[in-house]
């Protein structure tokens, strides 16, 4: 694993929590270690790992991270993700949510909107309504016009 790769990860990761003013501890340490001296690769590597959950699952960023921690990461833990359930919507698509068990990231949950050509993760959280209601935040973010994932917080709540 080439150092630099990692360092250069754990950068961009500093900047984009410091960009869209993410205020977890483990941040903050990460960013006090940078400060005092250079950290060891193990605790960049377990910086990676927290801050992976918080990141939006359908990024660019999430993949690059991912990347980087099978680069360095001698465990080969492998996640287990089963289907939560899943909500047929009305007018097409489909939304899960999926439980990822993973001991190396810990556990959450993602949810997913399937158009019938493509399934995407919109959101992850710490449980069920957490990563529905990630995913309908995000879908607005980029989409307008009606929300699956709204659709589905609203049957739910019904």
């Amino acid at each position: 694993m080439n150092s630099d790769r990692l360092d250069t990860v754990v950068g961009i990761v500093l900047e984009f929590a410091e960009a869209y003013h993410l205020n977890a501890e483990f941040i903050k340490d990460m960013n006090n270690r940078y400060d005092t001296g250079e950290p060891e690769t193990e605790e960049k590597v377990q910086f990676l790992r927290n801050v992976l959950p918080m990141l939006p699952a359908s990024s660019n960023l999430v993949d690059l991270i991912k990347e980087t921690l099978e680069s360095v990461d001698t465990r080969n833990e492998e996640a287990k993700i089963t289907k939560v359930s899943s909500y047929l919507l009305p007018n097409g698509g489909l939304v899960s949510v999926y439980r990822v068990d993973n001991e190396m990231i810990g556990d959450f949950f993602v949810a997913t909107f399937d158009d019938g050509s493509n399934e995407v993760t919109w959101g992850c959280g710490v449980d069920t309504d957490d990563a529905l209601k990630s995913a309908e935040d995000e879908w607005g973010k980029y989409n307008s016009g009606e929300n699956p994932f709204s659709q589905v917080v609203k049957a739910i709540q019904s």
